[in-house]
């Protein structure tokens, strides 16, 4: 059996003012260092096989922190990026709604289909990370996997893993380092629990 956590990465200054990231490569604020440490500790007691991340630096810093507890180095895939948001990277709700009245509903309504102005669909983002944990669960047929990654990815892994529609990206919201447990048993795919932030409880 195969147990895969899912791992948002640490807080960046952009998310503190809720701007869509996307694949603008923005770094860990000083509170994403500490989530990230936090979240380390978390899985520290886990005997891990591998970690990987996404290649944009808070993803890739976050996993760094998470393996140098257990003496491993981070493989990082383009694959497990996040959502390319294209014209919308850097602004707010506020301004995206400002920019392209109506536009954002229209996404949401079936964001698998239409892809954000200049970026892409979530359909496209379900296959290319489908098809990344598919190569990661051929490496690893058994054992503890660390997959640090970002929000709106994650929320598509999930969709597909508990079987949900669209409609479940409106409830998914997770605070950055949430934890989620896949297990790959076989044929059968387990979600043992999702979006888990327990560990930044007594974090001001």
């Amino acid at each position: 059996m195969l147990k895969l956590y899912l791992v948002r990465h640490g807080e960046t200054v952009w998310n503190q003012y809720y701007k869509y990231q996307g694949h603008t490569d923005v770094p860990l604020s000083e509170n994403g260092l500490m989530q990230a440490k936090l979240v380390a500790q978390r899985l520290k007691s886990e005997e891990l096989v591998a970690v990987y991340a996404s290649d944009l630096s808070r993803a890739m810093k976050t996993a760094e922190i998470i393996a140098e507890e257990h003496g491993l180095s981070v493989t990082t895939y383009p694959a497990l990026r996040e959502v390319n948001y294209g014209l919308w990277e850097g602004l707010n709700l506020a301004e995206i709604e400002a920019a392209f009245p109506g536009v954002r509903e229209k996404w949401l309504s079936d964001p698998e289909i239409f892809a954000v102005p200049g970026g892409e669909s979530l359909g496209a983002v379900r296959d290319r990370a489908v098809a990344c944990i598919d190569e990661i669960k051929l490496q690893h047929p058994s054992g503890t996997v660390v997959v640090v990654t970002h929000g709106g990815l994650i929320a598509m892994l999930l969709l597909t893993f508990l079987n949900e529609d669209a409609s479940f990206l409106r409830r998914f919201f997770a605070r950055n380092t949430n934890v989620s447990r896949i297990e790959f048993d076989g044929l059968e795919t387990r979600v043992v629990f999702w979006g888990d932030a327990s560990h930044l409880d007594n974090l001001t």
